[in-house]
């Protein structure tokens, strides 16, 4: 711990970001203020709540107040990234406001994965999430993308599994600048009618469609950069 403690404070923040947020908050309570003080500077936080699904509400509850408190805890400039995999406990309302939070901390990179239980509805995002002036790369697994305005200008990589898609358009068009989009589609919610989408400088592209036999309401993807 002595040789740990000569390294620079750059240098430590740099090996904080790749440890799990819990065993960083966890290995600093153990050591000096100054360990404390960088923990709130970490760029990079992940929350996963699976160790946690056969507990009691008290004990999730405990998740639940960890992130709240390392998340509005944290000084960094910018967060570099936000990783959130959680389960059937995670309230919606909670979820929305961690990624509140994550926005109004300029983050760059967020993935939100929701495990659901048979038959559950999929979790709806906040609306500040697809205004995110920052943001370059999105993740969104189980979750609904909201019918509200999109624009995000810097977004290059998006990556879509089993989202609700009657919104997809939407956030298509408002990102110009998508380079890179890995999308699942199984609901069927837009209607009958094909969508036309122009992504200019988009360089990849992944697209599987889990709808059966479907002849109409199919997306069309123009993109000329296609590599």
């Amino acid at each position: 711990m002595d040789k740990i403690n000569l390294l620079s404070d750059d240098l430590l923040l740099q090996i904080l970001s790749l440890v799990p947020t819990k065993d960083v908050i966890m290995a600093a309570s153990c050591v000096s203020k100054r360990w404390w003080s960088l923990c709130s500077l970490v760029t990079r936080l992940e929350y996963d709540d699976s160790n946690y699904y056969n507990s009691d509400s008290a004990d999730y509850k405990s998740f639940t107040q960890f992130v709240y408190r390392t998340l509005m805890s944290n000084k960094a400039p910018a967060l570099e990234k936000l990783h959130l995999n959680l389960g059937p406990k995670c309230h919606a309302v909670d979820v929305g406001i961690w990624i509140d939070i994550a926005v109004s901390h300029r983050v760059r990179e967020l993935k939100v994965k929701i495990r659901l239980e048979s038959g559950s509805p999929p979790v709806s995002l906040p609306s500040s999430l697809f205004t995110c002036e920052t943001l370059e790369n999105l993740t969104l697994i189980h979750c609904l993308v909201s019918d509200v305005p999109c624009c995000l200008p810097f977004l290059k990589s998006l990556r879509l599994e089993y989202v609700s898609n009657a919104s997809l358009p939407k956030l298509l068009q408002g990102s110009p600048n998508l380079q890179s989009l890995r999308m699942l589609v199984e609901n069927k919610e837009h209607g009958e009618e094909d969508i036309t989408i122009a992504l200019p400088r988009l360089q990849y592209l992944y697209f599987w469609d889990a709808r059966e036999k479907m002849k109409s309401g199919v997306y069309v993807i123009e993109a000329p950069r296609l590599e």
